[in-house]
């Protein structure tokens, strides 16, 4: 495969966390611009604190999942409670754990141990090699998950190029049954993962590891113990199987003794407990770890599960009411329309069949477009919400929607923003001219944007609030040579009193058309962000400074084009 680039962490910028202290610590949380997602600090420790009790009351040691919160301070609370610590982590990609090393949690000891929580790819070794590297300068290291023969050959392709090749600490993923990865214990792929790495010089053999996605369905303790218990037969036969495979060998192969046998999700680890520990029928082939993520924040699918109560979930999100429809719902009940939609909530809905409950109010969150939702009255008698009421709600996967804020104080990640422009002909990058830090941060939006959208990608840039002259930090020469620089068209506006809006999209939809007419750009490529459309083109009007090319090639074809022009890709969350 193509070699391909590491994680970006050297191009990704944060707030200086005093300047988010001195602008929102001591305000009223009703004040926060909505949407808003809220996490409750006392509620997420408690979670935490309690979820260190559940793992040393089942006789297991405890690794944290970081990826619902993906902040230090989250990671600092999962990892260090009244009622115990640990040191392991478990993260879903490669900037959670690059982001845990950059806030020092490994320099100062908290995090020792982290395991990528992905079956190992050959396009992250190279990474995750650096990221073991940083580690190694503190005492830790890094772990990987491998289901497949193929991962260990390539991981020892790695080393055999390294000056000093070394070992990997490698977990099976073992298939529970509901065949999202992993290898089911006993088949033929398992021993073949098995032969693999007993024969390996660049692997040793950890573990077993296993994830019961399926308890989400749990409605009752006794459900998800009976999931809890499925998890440990499977890492436990695994770890058999492979005590029995390893009797037969001539000599030792590489792993660690007793076997880490790796369980958990958040319904089977709250089954977790003495109780269940003794219920085990079989006996161990190795010493239990028990791992999860949700529980810390909590939301509307673990409540359904009935092993949590609504007191405990630790995060929301803060909404302002923009209108008002009485009567609008099909069964007649009231609606209202609110400020937070599916980039706020994401899409997951739960057993409940909503996207998200209001607390203290009887109204639902029944459905959602991207940036704002419908909320519905599920009481005919409830009183009216007046427009600019601001109300909470608990949506359905606190993973998806956290991953969808940035603790910042963006509404969005860029991983999230980035769908946006994919493909995309032209885009238009907006900078503040009252903030210099929206005007830094352009050369990654436009080195993201022509990484993502089309090879012939037509930039236009925008400095708006054109009508705060005595604000201005970035002055227009500076922004002009910037764009000259980076081969973008430029120009300043105001959004607030309307001057030059429409300008940057007639200017990026000539230029695009011009590209078309001279064959820079072809239409009928897949990815060229063009596309035929149903309607005639319609020419500016004759007064505009702007002008539309020919595209003589479109009406020989009969056709008519659609131009493909993507939103406004902001340079700062303050900008606009």
């Amino acid at each position: 495969m193509a070699l391909q680039s590491q994680t970006p962490i050297h191009l990704i910028s944060r707030p200086d966390k005093q300047a988010l202290i001195d602008a929102y610590v001591g305000k009223p949380l009703e004040g926060l611009r909505t949407p808003a997602m809220i996490i409750d600090r006392k509620l997420f420790a408690q979670n935490c604190a309690s979820m260190h009790k559940k793992a040393r009351e089942w006789g297991a040691s405890f690794r944290a999942h970081v990826k619902t919160h993906k902040s230090a301070e989250g990671t600092r609370l999962q990892l260090i409670s009244e009622e115990d610590q640990t040191h392991a982590i478990i993260v879903s990609t490669l900037m959670e754990a690059w982001e845990v090393v950059r806030s020092g949690l490994v320099a100062d000891s908290t995090v020792k141990d982290i395991l990528y929580g992905l079956p190992v790819a050959v396009n992250k070794i190279a990474d995750l090699s650096e990221l073991w590297d940083e580690l190694a300068k503190y005492g830790g290291l890094v772990r990987l998950l491998v289901d497949n023969p193929d991962q260990i050959s390539s991981l020892e392709e790695f080393e055999r190029q390294r000056d000093h090749p070394r070992r990997w600490s490698v977990f099976v993923k073992i298939n529970g049954g509901q065949n999202r990865a992993g290898v089911m214990p006993g088949s033929s792929q398992f021993f073949s993962v098995l032969d693999a790495i007993f024969k390996s010089s660049a692997v040793t053999l950890h573990g077993f590891y296993g994830h019961a996605g399926n308890s989400y369905a749990s409605t009752s303790l006794s459900e998800a113990s009976s999931f809890l218990s499925g998890e440990v037969q499977a890492v436990n036969d695994a770890a058999e199987h492979a005590i029995k495979t390893m009797a037969q060998l001539n000599s030792q192969p590489s792993v660690t003794q007793p076997f880490i046998l790796a369980v958990g999700s958040t319904p089977t680890a709250h089954a977790a407990s003495a109780e269940t520990r003794k219920a085990l029928a079989k006996a161990l082939h190795g010493t239990l770890e028990l791992h999860a993520g949700n529980y810390a924040m909590l939301d509307l699918q673990q409540q359904h599960t009935g092993l949590i109560d609504h007191a405990r979930i630790a995060q929301h999100v803060q909404t302002t009411v923009i209108s008002y429809y009485p009567g609008r719902s099909p069964n007649g009940s009231d609606e209202a329309l609110v400020d937070a939609g599916a980039i706020a909530f994401s899409k997951d809905t739960g057993p409940s069949g909503s996207f998200g409950e209001v607390i203290g109010l009887p109204w639902t969150l029944s459905r959602i477009s991207q940036e704002h939702g419908i909320l519905t009255s599920n009481d005919p008698s409830a009183s009216p919400l007046k427009l600019g009421t601001v109300v909470k709600i608990v949506g359905q996967h606190a993973c998806l929607i956290a991953a969808l804020w940035d603790t910042a104080g963006q509404e969005r990640f860029r991983s999230v923003t980035r769908s946006y422009y994919r493909g995309a002909a032209g885009a238009i990058l907006v900078y503040d001219i009252t903030n210099r830090e929206s005007f830094t941060n352009l050369s990654r939006w436009l080195a993201d944007a022509r990484t993502l959208a089309s090879p012939n990608l037509v930039v236009v840039l925008v400095g708006n609030k054109s009508d705060r002259e005595e604000d201005r930090e970035v002055e227009w020469a500076e922004a002009s040579r910037w764009a000259a620089e980076n081969d973008v068209h430029f120009l300043e506006a105001s959004s607030l009193t309307g001057e030059n809006v429409e300008a940057p999209f007639l200017l990026a939809a000539r230029a695009i058309l011009l590209a078309i007419e001279s064959g820079t750009l072809d239409p009928e490529k897949i990815g060229s962000g063009v596309s035929y459309g149903d309607r005639a083109l319609r020419r500016v009007n004759s007064s505009s400074r702007l002008s539309f090319g020919s595209l003589s090639g479109a009406r020989r074809r009969g056709g008519t084009v659609k131009l493909k022009v993507k939103d406004w890709i902001p340079g700062s969350s303050k900008c606009c």
